[in-house]
């Protein structure tokens, strides 16, 4: 074969998205797609294994070593963050909460969840190679717009709970959705911060730490998933945890002292709304099982 042909095969080859390493359709898609055996894309096994052979691992590879970075590509990424992660939540007003619709919830419930699994994907695979990719001087520029998004999906997170799904006390409807928003976006908020951690980022303290505040006391950041299950899960840990991984310097302040018994409280609360819903679901599943055999009797 000529250099003209190998040419030319070549750029017939990238103009198939699925070879082309700076189109991020795959991305887009990968929550609808299945692999050549017929898989899920975002299969949990296949997002918690680093198999390379694996269709998913195989994009990212090729996107993170092969593409043009640049600010338009990095922006693309993070746009689809920002476009899934709102799609999910949103998700949360279509859910009826009714008995009569208890299918189309789970089946809700079930696409929210795989769109968790994308913006996972995303956090941890997607952002974290950039972030850590042996060719630093590719990727280094696109550092800070990384970091500034990650503050910026932190507020969205923050402020979608405060605006969209306020508590309300008056509405079960209402207090449903939000503390299924709390659930949901949780994981999503945590997953900053454990990128931040496992790539050892250097960050400006004033600038993320009053966000973490914040997250703390709207209860919507996990200590035991950030602290990786460890024994102390307290707020001086996590202090100390990012001190020691990121080289900063956290200087306290008098809020600080009250964070541990404010977490307390909220993971009594929480602990409290868990028994309170496992037993509201055994309430209902004897209700359905009644109209079950009310209906069977006609």
């Amino acid at each position: 074969m000529s250099r003209n042909q190998r040419r030319s095969q070549r750029g017939s080859q990238w103009k198939n998205p699925n070879h082309d390493p700076n189109n991020l359709t795959w991305l887009r898609t990968c929550d609808t797609k299945r692999d050549a055996r017929g898989r899920p894309l975002l299969d949990p096994e296949h997002l918690a294994s680093d198999d390379p052979s694996l269709q998913i691992n195989r994009y990212i590879t090729r996107f993170v070593s092969n593409s043009c970075a640049t600010a338009d590509l990095v922006g693309q990424v993070l746009d689809i963050w920002v476009d899934t992660a709102r799609t999910a939540w949103e998700g949360i007003f279509e859910m009826p909460y009714a008995l009569i619709n208890l299918v189309h919830e789970a089946r809700m419930a079930e696409r929210i969840f795989l769109l968790q699994r994308k913006c996972w994907l995303i956090f941890h695979k997607v952002l974290s190679r950039i972030l850590m990719h042996e060719e630093s001087e590719k990727w280094y520029p696109f550092r800070q717009q990384i970091l500034d998004f990650f503050r910026v999906a932190l507020q969205l997170i923050s402020d979608f709970l405060t605006y969209r799904c306020p508590p309300h006390k008056t509405s079960a409807i209402d207090q449903r959705r939000h503390v299924t928003f709390k659930e949901l976006a949780t994981p999503f908020a945590t997953d900053v911060w454990v990128t931040l951690l496992d790539c050892r980022i250097q960050f400006d303290p004033s600038s993320f730490i009053p966000d973490l505040r914040r997250l703390v006391m709207l209860d919507l950041f996990d200590f035991s998933m950030f602290l990786e299950l460890e024994n102390d899960t307290s707020w001086e840990a996590v202090l100390e945890t990012f001190e020691a991984k990121c080289n900063v310097k956290i200087h306290a302040i008098p809020s600080d002292s009250t964070l541990d018994k404010i977490y307390e409280t909220i993971v009594q609360s929480r602990e409290a709304f868990l028994r309170k819903k496992l037993l509201m679901t055994i309430e209902l599943s004897e209700e359905i099982e009644a109209a079950r055999r009310r209906t069977s009797l006609w």
